[in-house]
């Protein structure tokens, strides 16, 4: 299915019938409905393909690097409780964080244009995924931010000088 970037399966009979729990992996930046939307074809195929056998299935979604998601072999995957989350900042206080030092560059840079509402902001959590441990306990966030300046006749290059 497009937009699933890695998947694992695991079926279980009841009677006659198969159930299936799938994993599967999407690009962490899509939203929550565009996930939804791309889960919700992982369960119409699985049961269209697999019809009459199949009669039930549910799909796990998991953004790609993200350190919360789960291993897709669940063999190697640690406990609930060995996982570290002593000091991860939740996205609501780095959200609010984020919005509190975005809100206070005036005080800072007053030369920078005001800006007057921090109107969204989304963050991204990711372990590397390279290293040869990957560290849960120290994920790295992309924040997007988007905000609406006090000034409504401000161009980008008025407001990077």
């Amino acid at each position: 299915v497009e937009g699933v970037k890695n998947h694992s399966l695991r079926s279980r009979r009841m009677g006659p019938y198969c159930l299936v729990d799938a994993t599967i992996v999407v690009d962490a930046r899509i939203s929550a409905s565009a996930a939804s939307v791309i889960a919700e074809s992982v369960h119409d195929r699985v049961l269209a393909d697999f019809s009459p056998f199949v009669t039930d299935v549910l799909v796990h979604v998991d953004p790609e690097g993200s350190p919360q998601s789960h291993r897709l072999e669940t063999h190697s995957e640690a406990s609930p409780s060995a996982r570290p989350t002593e000091g991860i900042i939740g996205p609501e206080a780095l959200e609010a964080t984020v919005r509190e030092v975005l809100l206070a560059l005036a005080d800072e840079r007053p030369e920078l244009p005001r800006i007057a509402e921090v109107t969204e902001l989304q963050s991204y959590y990711y372990v590397d995924e390279n290293a040869e441990v990957a560290d849960l306990s120290r994920p790295y966030v992309d924040i997007k931010a988007d905000i609406r300046l006090q000034e409504e006749e401000v161009s980008i290059r008025a407001a990077g000088n």
